[in-house]
């Protein structure tokens, strides 16, 4: 979405950061949601805990991680203004919750058994890795 910040704009006739707020605003929750509701059909808050006894556990169960990262990341711009640049560089967190999120939906997620939510999950985090270092890259640029 970020490199495609004025088609975003008149696709759907709002700024870019609206849209982006919604989005984030809707994977808050959803992301919430899930292991809420894992805790609560096993009746077990140890969901919420990262389990570090060997390397594939730890990255099966990398949406522990992934969800501590994603609020760092998320708190990082609501306090901006508190940060103040260190805030982007805080926020970039995301893209490791990102992987961490990635890896733990293939390595334990049921529904990638399907090859083809596989791909289009896989493909569009790829796509998002991929844009956010662009534009970091590009920012570098821009900053120098």
């Amino acid at each position: 979405m970020n490199l495609l910040k004025k088609e975003i704009k008149s696709a759907f006739g709002y700024a870019f950061i609206t849209i982006h707020h919604i989005f984030v605003l809707t994977g808050l929750v959803l992301i919430t949601i899930h292991p809420l509701v894992l805790a609560l059909s096993f009746n077990d808050l140890s969901v919420f805990i990262p389990n570090i006894s060997s390397v594939y556990i730890f990255l099966a169960n990398g949406g522990k991680i992934a969800i501590i990262l994603i609020y760092l990341g998320f708190f990082a711009a609501i306090f901006r203004s508190a940060l103040k640049k260190r805030w982007v560089q805080i926020h970039r967190i995301i893209y490791l919750a990102l992987m961490f999120g990635i890896i733990h939906a293939n390595l334990s997620g049921e529904d990638l058994f399907d090859p083809v939510i596989r791909i289009m999950l896989n493909g569009i985090a790829g796509i998002v890795l991929i844009t956010g270092i662009v534009k970091m890259r590009n920012r570098r640029y821009i900053d120098k």
